[in-house]
């Protein structure tokens, strides 16, 4: 039978092909997958629609199937790729895994407020001869309950 020739482009990488006419599509699918690293299993190729999804489509001679100097375009994902997905799916999960063993086996505590009763400001004056006593007084009550002035006087 004739020689066939045609391209083949996975993710802009175009491969020129030169295979017998009498091989199969399970041959050209072997053949890809040894050259762009996609399982057969894996390849969807789109030559003006889908070709050869279906195992029986397999055993068909490629002359019958794509035209000669046709552009060819293999959908699929390498299984180099597809291990590396699996694995990183493996670690999350068993992250999660993990993370729910721990929130099981600890008690939460709640910051409870007595815990600040120990620090505090016993008495609210102003300087004598402020003009506007009322509202510096109610400043520094203010400031009393802030939680950022409580954090320095625990820390300090």
């Amino acid at each position: 039978m004739s020689v066939l020739v045609f391209s083949v482009s996975h993710r802009g990488n175009a491969v020129q092909f030169s295979v017998d006419g009498a091989q199969t599509l399970g041959d050209l699918r072997q053949r890809l997958a040894q050259q762009f690293g996609v399982a057969p299993q894996q390849q969807r190729l789109l030559l003006k629609g889908e070709v050869g999804t279906s195992p029986a489509g397999d055993s068909m001679p490629i002359a019958s199937l794509i035209p000669a100097h046709s552009r060819i375009v293999l959908i699929g994902t390498p299984a180099a790729e597809l291990a590396a997905y699996l694995k990183g799916n493996e670690q999350r999960e068993e992250g999660r895994s993990n993370y729910e063993k721990y929130r099981a086996t600890t008690v939460f505590q709640t910051r409870d407020p007595m815990e600040y009763s120990e620090y505090g400001f016993l008495k609210f004056e102003t300087l004598p001869g402020l003009v506007h006593q009322a509202s510096a007084l109610a400043m520094l009550r203010r400031l009393a309950r802030d939680e950022g002035v409580r954090g320095i006087m625990r820390k300090r």
